[in-house]
């Protein structure tokens, strides 16, 4: 048994572990399955490649060729990718989609999934891609570009607490939502400027692959994470734990980082992982896996800034508290193959996303329907975004309106809708990811806020971005004093 399972779980639990029925062999992977075949892209010909170790088939079909941007055939036997051994629990699945989220320069995805699978009997595929001659656009970054030598110099505190030797490898457990996970980017640059040639792997729920290849500037991979006993995100695969827990363990990260939450729940998982360093936060009080690398929890701060605050408790110097949203071409190709979407000119439009997670958050589908008929009148387009789930909102605002919106609701994927954003005059939503995504492309916004803490969600940048407390939530008036003064700025930086 691995140490120190038995610790985490007692006797009895695992021998209700051991009693539960074994997953087929296959299982791992099939969260990378049923995902579209790759379309064909400048630099990458081939549509599903084979085992980067044994260049097998694939699901009956012949492994495909692959050329790079000059035409050269490359594969499994020039070293394209290559597979970390672990656990021999399935075969390979197929690769993320990169028709939808095409990884960027340099790119280094290893996909890990929750019951320790695949690649030929690995826990995880690495993939090294060249660089696609596709020009990505980067919102308030500039594109990465190769590092100088000065550049990939370490910025650390020489009394730093990342241990000794240096973290060549990290693993960052944030198994969250979009907005927590955007919050938690300039503390991914921070800890990329430190550590350049680290390999960061991030530990997260399943939707945040797509995360990992947006953001490989930061992240090089993804493993996913089976749920906890006590923690709500994911429902608990129980079943999966053990075998989970062993195929971290075999992959000796040398630092574990537990950006998750205050650590009250999350610690005692964080110190299984078995990192030969673990860092994080702690409740003053509670367990406290290391008193020198544990941040008492920081209360009262932003988001954005908690997490600032746990790097430079470690070590690792700030580099801006700035958001980042990397949008490409092939965002802006999805939005205009949508219906309606094609014919949205920049800046003549508003986007009104309803929706949010949780319930308590919504504003009422009648107060943004208020909202939109208003900005109609102003000779502005209303469009309607959000999730397949959020249509009832939508519809609901959609019916509440006397003009008629361009209702584009559960029809966009995330680069999609950030790419619709990006030229839209204004957002106007709850506190929920979106907003985030606004301020990380500095689009002007209006948040409302109905049951969250705006000192800890609010935008930043209160100028571009307004803010309706729950104080003034029922108030139509409050709402539409803020988008009057956005527009009329905006007016004025657009004259």
């Amino acid at each position: 048994m691995s140490l120190p399972l038995r610790c985490l779980f007692g006797a009895g639990l695992l021998r209700s572990l051991a009693t539960l029925p074994p997953r087929a062999q296959d299982e791992g992977h099939q969260s990378l399955k049923g995902l579209p075949k790759r379309r064909e892209r400048t630099g990458l010909v081939g549509l599903r490649p084979p085992c980067s170790l044994c260049s097998r088939e694939r699901d009956g079909n012949p492994a495909p060729i692959r050329r790079d941007d000059d035409g050269n055939e490359f594969g499994a036997s020039v070293g394209v990718g290559h597979a970390y051994l672990l656990p021999s629990e399935g075969r390979a699945g197929s690769l993320p989609d990169t028709s939808r989220d095409v990884p960027s320069a340099g790119s280094r995805l290893r996909s890990v999934t929750a019951s320790g699978a695949p690649a030929c009997g690995s826990i995880g595929l690495l993939l090294r891609q060249r660089r696609s001659s596709l020009e990505y656009r980067e919102a308030a970054t500039e594109p990465e570009s190769p590092r100088s030598a000065e550049q990939t110099k370490q910025v650390l505190s020489p009394r730093h607490r990342l241990g000794r030797p240096v973290p060549q490898r990290v693993l960052v457990l944030r198994a969250l939502q979009l907005g927590d996970l955007l919050c938690a980017v300039p503390a991914l640059r921070a800890l990329r400027a430190a550590l350049p040639e680290a390999e960061v792997t991030l530990l997260g729920l399943p939707w945040a692959r797509s995360f990992v290849q947006r953001f490989d500037r930061y992240l090089d991979g993804f493993i996913e994470f089976p749920g906890y006993p006590g923690l709500p995100e994911r429902p608990v695969e129980l079943a999966s734990i053990p075998s989970f827990l062993a195929s971290v363990q075999r992959l000796r990260f040398d630092l574990v980082l537990q950006m998750h939450g205050n650590g009250s729940l999350i610690n005692p998982l964080a110190v299984l992982l078995a990192g030969r360093v673990t860092a994080g936060y702690h409740v003053p009080g509670a367990y406290c896996p290391d008193p020198d690398r544990f941040l008492p929890y920081p209360q009262g701060l932003h988001e954005i800034h908690r997490h600032l605050s746990l790097m430079t408790f470690l070590g690792v110097p700030d580099r801006g508290d700035g958001l980042e949203f990397p949008l490409d071409a092939s965002d802006r190709m999805r939005l205009a193959e949508i219906p309606g979407a094609a014919r949205l000119r920049r800046g003549s439009y508003v986007c009104i996303h309803p929706g949010a997670r949780a319930a308590e958050r919504r504003w009422s589908p009648e107060r943004f329907g208020e909202l939109g008929d208003r900005l109609a009148a102003r000779g502005l387009t209303v469009v309607l975004t959000g999730s397949p789930a959020e249509r009832d909102l939508a519809s609901g605002v959609a019916r509440s309106m006397k003009s008629r919106p361009v209702n584009l609701t559960g029809r966009t994927d995330l680069g999609a809708l950030a790419a619709l954003l990006a030229d839209a005059r204004l957002l106007i939503c709850n506190d929920t990811g979106v907003s985030h995504v606004a301020a990380a492309l500095r689009v002007p916004s209006v948040v409302v806020f109905t049951a969250s803490e705006t000192r800890r969600w609010a935008p930043l940048d209160r100028t571009l971005h307004r803010v309706v407390p729950p104080t003034a939530a029922r108030d139509v008036e409050r709402a539409w004093s803020e988008v009057t003064r956005l527009l009329a700025s905006r007016t004025a930086d657009v004259a």
